[in-house]
């Protein structure tokens, strides 16, 4: 936790921990797009393990286009073969996604958005992971599916995908 920072009285406790969490998150996303495949699987384990493994973290993993982090998540969470995992996320129709994230117990409310990057993926807005514009609009897009989507409560997903944006 960043002590300094919440023992100055610079930030409150929660937000200094979601500030530390999301830098975890995007330097864990970083590290995974330049480890060989091979070392995504442990890796993941260890996220798991350590309850590091967030739904905010793998919807992160697919703005700069990083899919093998994305398949090995849902492979690991799912229980699914990464093969068949990444069938099914490559399949155009995309009919098998909603039972993956159920058996992967993605929350519920991070379908539509889980569906719209994968869809802009596809479109080519990921392509060039470095280019920060081409990400922003991978998740303006997904925002703006979301914001239009009817599922429930996802004040917390519009709120996380505004702080990706920014």
């Amino acid at each position: 936790m960043p002590a300094l920072s919440v023992d100055r009285a610079w930030l409150e406790e929660d937000r200094a921990r979601r500030i530390a969490r999301e830098a975890c998150e995007k330097a864990t996303v970083t590290i995974a797009a330049g480890s060989a495949k091979a070392e995504l699987r442990p890796l993941i384990r260890h996220l798991c393990e350590s309850g590091q493994l967030t739904a905010g973290l793998v919807l992160r993993a697919l703005f700069p286009g990083n899919i093998a982090l994305f398949e090995e998540a849902l492979a690991e969470l799912s229980g699914i073969p990464l093969s068949r995992v990444s069938a099914l996320v490559h399949d155009r129709f995309g009919f098998g996604l909603r039972p993956l994230f159920e058996k992967a117990q993605l929350p519920a409310s991070m379908h539509a958005a889980f569906k719209e990057a994968i869809k802009a993926m596809r479109d080519g807005l990921a392509e060039d992971a470095d280019d920060a514009r081409l990400q922003r609009r991978m998740v303006e897009r997904v925002l703006a599916a979301c914001e239009s989507a009817d599922t429930g409560d996802i004040a917390p997903l519009i709120t996380l995908l505004r702080r990706f944006a920014t």
